[in-house]
């Protein structure tokens, strides 16, 4: 008996993380998520995204230069339409090159995708003055994903 009200509990908490995990808001959007538009490659692309959220930026200190790689990004293209980030939460002006989607191959990234840029090239801002750097996704249906803040890890700021 106990181990069949121990299997029911399983199957009612599969149902309900299945059942949020359809509804899940992306965001700032005002669109119905149960119900997505696009190619299969780009709404799997899109909930990987969500999903992975904490992993969108990398931090390393390059000879003295902090820089921050958004490979991840580059790796889900075909979930993304833009990609804008900033030193303020309030001033995304700034926008991360994205490569155009390849359903066929839709993880591939040619030999010059970009994949990473400096904080000393933000023209007039003190790179040494910046302590995290704040990234938003459009989804490829124009759907806003939250802001998301990136402080760079104390290691990366010690490193010479």
């Amino acid at each position: 008996m106990t181990f069949q009200v121990s299997i029911l509990k399983t199957v009612v908490i599969a149902c309900v993380l299945n059942l949020s995990l359809t509804s899940i808001s992306y965001g700032q959007g005002h669109r119905n998520q149960n119900k997505e538009i696009g190619t299969a490659v780009q709404i799997e692309q899109k909930k990987g995204l969500f999903l992975t959220t904490e992993y969108w930026i990398e931090w390393r200190n390059f000879n003295g230069r902090i820089m921050f790689y958004y490979t991840h990004l580059q790796s889900f293209a075909c979930g993304i339409q833009q990609v804008t980030w900033g030193i303020s939460e309030t001033q995304l002006d700034n926008v991360l090159p994205i490569i155009k989607c390849d359903e066929a191959r839709p993880y591939y990234q040619p030999k010059d995708t970009p994949t990473y840029s400096y904080l000393d090239e933000i023209q007039g801002v003190n790179s040494e003055q910046i302590k995290s750097i704040f990234i938003q996704v459009v989804f490829y249906d124009g759907i806003d994903s939250f802001v998301h803040e990136f402080p760079i890890p104390p290691f990366v700021l010690k490193q010479e």
